[in-house]
């Protein structure tokens, strides 16, 4: 199913955009533990990786006054 989901997803994107490789070679399988862990990955972990910049803080913000 995910490799579906992914041949589907890069066909779009390589449509709507250039030609790339848009996954990772060797995913990971863990999961999200909790919020306190989900706003790690999104505030410290993920923008150290390199690739398209797509969070803005501020939503993490108002996301974090919801719960």
């Amino acid at each position: 199913m995910r490799t579906s989901l992914q041949s589907a997803l890069t066909r779009t994107l390589n449509e709507q955009f250039e030609k790339r490789v848009w996954w990772a070679e060797n995913s990971s399988r863990k999961r999200v533990k909790d919020y306190a862990h989900f706003d790690y990955l999104m505030i410290e972990y993920l923008p150290k990786h390199r690739g398209e910049q797509w969070l803005n803080p501020e939503d993490l913000t108002r996301s974090a006054r919801r719960r």
